[in-house]
């Protein structure tokens, strides 16, 4: 399992939607998957791209770090969005099928 958070945050530097977290497991080769049925050895996320696809913005240890962060984004988000400073709204989906949470999606896009 992973210790400790790998946070990439020049990542993020295309237009996003949507936050994503997805629990991944990797071989003793180094190769990393994302998996749904097993218990992951971390979580990542990601900022889902406008144009499409996605960006890996950090590796935590838990899940519960994982929303923590998530959380930290949409509300930093939402702030500025109530404050003026953005007209888009933005969410966070899970990698676990029907057990994500309310977030501001942007259906829009």
């Amino acid at each position: 399992m992973k210790n400790n958070l790998n946070f990439i945050p020049n990542a993020a530097v295309d237009r996003w939607n949507n936050i994503e977290i997805e629990g991944i497991k990797c071989d003793g080769q180094g190769n990393c998957e994302p998996v749904y049925n097993e218990p992951p050895d971390f979580y990542s996320v990601y900022l889902h791209q406008v144009e499409g696809g996605v960006q890996c913005i950090a590796d935590v240890p838990t899940e519960q770090q994982a929303y923590d962060l998530a959380n930290l984004i949409q509300n930093a988000v939402k702030s500025y969005k109530d404050n003026g400073y953005l007209t888009k709204p933005f969410g966070i989906e899970s990698d676990k099928r029907g057990q994500g949470f309310d977030g501001l999606t942007d259906d829009t896009e």
